[in-house]
């Protein structure tokens, strides 16, 4: 007696082990779209959110830890009501990523972090990915066009018993659009795409707008661009800020000489990201060696007695099949500081 209840629990075991081990996808053959897709705008990119179902979310856990399979997102988007750019349903004997070689970044990503968590339901969009030039606003660039977003989940997994890889597909979630409902189809010189799907750099790159130098100090402020914004934001192809300078009526010091093996510390060529404030400004910080500025000497008595003038102006680096190339901004305007400067005028009172 004993030993066939020993034999039901030891048969009852392995049933419930082989059911535990059994395949995720043995239970989920659909997957309900995602929810509440929303898109808004944040400077130079596109920032689309939306909510992950809980079965998706089950489904993706589970995939993860059992190595079946993985879970992604697809961002699916058209201009102007053309055509859909994802929305054929790459069959699983195709790879989707090879069938969509040419996809650029963060249209397509697994819903499970590295960690087996699930990442945040959002992507960011790069303005120029979806056609806005570099140096458009999205803002201005809506006023004549629209652009039109919707999100769906993959599961890729390789069927057990044929061994063959599946793709499996949820819906879309609802539409959304951004800017004119009646666009004006006018064509704009919009970037252009590799192989690959990354867009090629600009040609050529705006100049700093508006320098200025602020009282008795080394600090200079400029307005930067919208399509330097755009590089840096990306951080695809790296932007230079090349400061040229002259005390008194000495020779200028050439910032972008730096870049043809003169490296000097008087030649200033930062590489650092611009970090702007609410309109737009970035402040460069100079240095008292840069400005050859003897130690020790105060910075307020050394300006009395001397004068420095500067001019900014911006480099794009970029690779092509002879190394690397540069692309230069014109030069922003001539400012100075130190003797003969004048403190700014104070605000006016409220």
């Amino acid at each position: 007696m004993y030993k066939k209840i020993a034999a039901i629990f030891l048969a009852c075991i392995v049933l419930i082990t082989c059911i535990t081990a059994a395949p995720v996808h043995a239970a989920r053959v659909s997957m309900s779209a995602p929810m509440g897709a929303t898109v808004s705008v944040e400077g130079t990119q596109f920032i689309v959110k939306w909510k992950n179902p809980a079965d998706v979310v089950q489904l993706a856990q589970s995939a993860y830890k059992n190595y079946d399979g993985f879970v992604s997102f697809i961002v699916d988007w058209r201009v102007n009501n053309g055509p859909w750019h994802y929305d054929y349903e790459v069959p699983g004997e195709q790879d989707f990523l090879v069938y969509y070689s040419s996809m650029p970044y963060n249209f397509f990503g697994n819903l499970c972090d590295a960690s087996g968590s699930i990442s945040v339901p959002q992507t960011t969009i790069d303005k120029v990915l979806v056609g806005v030039p570099y140096k458009s606003p999205i803002t201005e660039w809506l006023k004549k066009n629209n652009v039109e977003f919707r999100v769906r989940y993959l599961y890729n997994y390789t069927d057990r018993n044929s061994w063959e890889p599946v793709n499996v597909y949820s819906a879309f979630s609802n539409t959304v659009m951004l800017g004119t409902l009646t666009p004006t189809n006018t064509i704009e010189p919009s970037p252009t795409f590799d192989e690959f799907g990354i867009p090629h750099a600009p040609s050529n790159i705006s100049a700093p707008q508006n320098l200025v130098s602020e009282y008795m100090t080394l600090n200079l402020r400029i307005k930067v661009p919208e399509d330097v914004k755009t590089l840096q934001n990306m951080n695809l192809y790296p932007v230079f800020t090349a400061v040229d300078w002259k005390m008194n009526n000495g020779e200028w010091h050439i910032g972008t000489n730096a870049l043809t093996g003169s490296i000097s510390i008087e030649n200033i060529l930062l590489s650092d990201h611009l970090y702007l404030d609410q309109n737009g400004y970035a402040t460069i910080y100079l240095s008292r060696d840069s400005l050859k500025i003897p130690f020790g000497k105060s910075l307020a008595t050394w300006l009395k007695d001397n004068t420095y003038t500067f001019r900014v102006r911006f480099v794009l680096a970029y690779f092509d099949e002879n190394g690397v190339k540069y692309v230069y901004s014109p030069y922003s305007n001539t400012v100075t500081l130190g003797r003969g400067t004048v403190p700014p005028k104070p605000a006016p009172k409220k």
